[in-house]
């Protein structure tokens, strides 16, 4: 099994693609909506972003995203976002003590973490495509692989 690559995101220590580091900042921040598609209005993803407390996870699933090409790619990055909930859940717990939490809504934040991962899984293909065809914006020809061929006309 490879070695996991692990960034400072918003303050946790969550799971990155390979890439995250070889990313400019700025490039990075173009790349990241928060939680919610980008078609939604920015209102909706600060809402959701507020609520759920998943927005790291969520920057990282974008840029994850945008460097995804294959099947394989877009799997790992969905698997990554729900590992990365997780993290963020584990360590507001830690944050918090864990005989001084409600674990209601440790179990609710569960769950939602949950039912977020299972929307992505049956929802975003179509964001997939276009965040490949964003980051070849953004980036430009640095950001082309063999792979983007593969999702002409799919948008």
């Amino acid at each position: 099994m490879a070695d996991r690559c692990y960034a400072d995101v918003h303050g946790y220590e969550l799971a990155v693609p390979d890439a995250w580091y070889d990313i400019l900042d700025y490039e990075r921040s173009a790349l990241q909506n928060g939680i919610g598609p980008d078609r939604w209005p920015p209102l909706y993803c600060q809402l959701l972003d507020g609520l759920t407390g998943f927005h790291p996870a969520a920057d990282v699933h974008d840029v994850d995203y945008c460097l995804g090409r294959t099947r394989e790619d877009r799997l790992a990055a969905d698997r990554r976002f729900w590992w990365n909930c997780l993290r963020i859940v584990l360590a507001d717990l830690l944050k918090a003590g864990i005989w001084q939490v409600s674990w209601r809504k440790v179990l609710a934040r569960l769950l939602l973490a949950r039912a977020l991962y299972r929307a992505l899984r049956l929802r975003g293909q179509q964001a997939f495509v276009v965040s490949t065809k964003l980051d070849l914006r953004v980036r430009g020809q640095a950001a082309v692989t063999e792979y983007d061929d593969l999702y002409e006309g799919e948008v």
